[in-house]
């Protein structure tokens, strides 16, 4: 076996363990024998790294279930120009803590605006090195826990692909191409413009038509493939991500190895890995009309990104339902008056039911009003 990008021999010692749908994204499959230790740092630190900027918002909102654990929070700007952060499965925060201090006649007055409560407990007992009277359990104590319901609409970048991401999405369709047996110096198109920065990009958008046969509706799947049947004469790679990020790769304009087709599909949420197929069958004439976004324009993009976007805020409604939820029945158990460990009285619980029943009908009447 050679390294695909720069054909270096590989053996025990540069050998390395390639993901062929990057582990940033939620890519699980991962092979030797197709990337050498050199080519495979190179690409993830300035390829893939990019292509998981790009992606890192869907990875958030679908809580993607990554080998290197949770995706970063991402900073997003509101329409009202707010910015906060999404974090996977959590509530939004702002993007820093808040500190202000007051000078009054005599004395100081702070407010601190914090995250957490671990975060306010942090600050409070640094100002108190600062000021040695200062209660910090008191202090605390009359901290006050406030959430409220977004105001506004996110602004996500729709920014995709590009000289760095757009070289991950080739790599990915070359190194699946490796692993059905197509050597690397067959893929003269995918090899060249991996290797040389001035070479043309060698993949296009595609959404309509709609490569994946008996596409579960609303699945964020991502997936890798290669055909060589029907494409008169071509080898094609194929890569998807979250479902609407849909690009057709011509790893080679002429080929002629073995007939070979194959596909890789996973969910990312679960890791589990679907059972679907592609259909490549397209002529050089198509091919330099998907390069030419003849197949991605506005409309078909959205008609494909619909299902996952829907998908993405049905789950963020459940996870917010489930917050809200879980704070309405701690604070009313908080506040029914009983110690920890003590049996719960008829008293107790009627305050407790009186008190969810009024956080509830507030909760929903500020969903109403929004």
């Amino acid at each position: 076996m050679n390294c695909v990008i720069c054909l270096t021999e590989l053996v025990p010692s540069n050998d390395s363990l390639e993901h062929i749908i990057p582990a940033s994204v939620g890519g699980r499959l991962k092979k030797r024998g197709v990337l050498c230790r050199s080519c495979n740092n190179t690409a993830g630190e300035d390829w893939d790294s990019d292509l998981a900027r790009q992606l890192n918002f869907f990875c958030v909102t679908f809580d993607i279930n990554r080998e290197r654990g949770p995706a970063p929070p991402e900073k997003v700007t509101t329409s009202n120009g707010r910015e906060l952060l999404l974090h996977p499965g959590k509530p939004m925060t702002q993007v820093s803590p808040v500190f202000k201090s007051t000078r009054l006649p005599g004395r100081i007055a702070y407010e601190i605006q914090a995250r957490s409560m671990d975060e306010a407990k942090a600050m409070v007992k640094k100002l108190a090195r600062k000021h040695a009277d200062l209660d910090v359990e008191a202090a605390l104590a009359s901290a006050q826990i406030s959430n409220e319901l977004l105001d506004g609409y996110i602004h996500v970048s729709t920014e995709f692909a590009g000289e760095l991401a757009g070289r991950s999405i080739v790599k990915s369709a070359l190194c699946w191409a490796a692993l059905q047996g197509v050597p690397a110096t067959a893929c003269h198109e995918a090899r060249e413009y991996l290797t040389n920065t001035a070479a043309e990009a060698c993949f296009g958008f595609i959404n309509e038509p709609d490569p994946v046969s008996n596409r579960p509706k609303g699945v964020p799947l991502h997936c890798v493939a290669v055909s060589s049947i029907g494409t008169a004469g071509q080898l094609l790679g194929y890569v998807e991500f979250f479902g609407w990020r849909r690009m057709v790769v011509q790893l080679a304009r002429e080929y002629s190895g073995p007939a070979v087709h194959a596909s890789h599909f996973i969910d990312p949420r679960t890791s589990e890995v679907l059972e679907l197929d592609v259909d490549l069958r397209f002529d050089h004439a198509t091919v330099a009309s998907i390069f030419d976004y003849k197949h991605s324009l506005p409309d078909q993009v959205t008609a494909s990104a619909a299902p996952i976007i829907e998908a993405m805020l049905e789950k963020l409604s459940q996870q917010e339902t489930n917050r809200a939820i879980a704070e309405i029945v701690e604070r009313a158990f908080r506040e029914c008056g009983a110690s920890e460990g003590e049996m719960l009285t008829d008293e107790h619980l009627r305050k407790v039911t009186e008190s969810m029943a009024a956080q509830i009908v507030q909760y929903q009447s500020k969903l109403m009003k929004r």
